[in-house]
């Protein structure tokens, strides 16, 4: 499959220049901090949780379902379901610098597919034929808020397939192990994700 193909290729470049940036920056925030180590943080951001929703069940499976079309399975490489796609995306919600934004397009986003299988008479994207969904999510990109969505999407499946399975994604380095790709150290533990780190005094 010709995407698949171009995102494998697309995949190892970006992993390769996400290396190189994810060292320098710590390198960089070391010497800053005259040598010392980068401490964690005492609590976690925000997450979402029954407490502080920001989708409604419904509307986590359809996402699901988004993913999955955007990003199949094929016999010799992982979908977005084998790489943990969604719980991924949330993942990326506990980092309160991402959240608000990411938020608000993910609400929005969902809101205008809603609107957009309504008018179809359809209830449920995941619930569609295969050319279904494909005329749904062309309809949605044709809107500005769709294409910032798709796009939005995208960016975490290929990062989903990327990321250190620390952050949530990744399981069993399923994607790594598709691309060829050895990971450098020292890897990260849960406790030195980014969006936990501090400066030490």
């Amino acid at each position: 499959m010709k995407r698949r193909r171009f995102l494998q290729t697309t995949a190892a470049l970006t992993l390769s220049t996400s290396a190189i940036k994810a060292l320098s920056a710590q390198r960089y925030l070391t010497a800053c901090n005259g040598g010392k180590p980068i401490a964690a943080a005492d609590s976690p951001p925000l997450s979402d949780s029954p407490e502080n929703p920001i989708l409604t069940d419904w509307q986590w499976r359809e996402l699901a379902a988004i993913q999955d079309h955007l990003f199949p399975p094929e016999p010799d490489a992982p979908g977005a379901g084998d790489i943990d796609a969604l719980p991924y995306l949330r993942s990326i919600l506990a980092d309160p610098k991402l959240r608000p934004e990411l938020e608000a397009l993910l609400v929005d986003g969902m809101e205008r597919l809603r609107q957009l299988l309504r008018s179809e008479d359809h209830r449920d994207f995941s619930a569609l034929g295969e050319d279904r969904k494909e005329a749904v999510l062309h309809r949605l990109e044709k809107e500005s808020i769709g294409r910032r969505f798709l796009d939005r999407l995208l960016h975490y499946i290929l990062e989903a397939c990327l990321t250190d399975p620390v952050y949530g994604g990744n399981p069993k380095e399923i994607g790594w192990q598709w691309l060829g790709f050895e990971p450098g150290y020292k890897r990260p533990t849960p406790k030195q994700r980014y969006f936990l780190l501090t400066w030490v005094a």
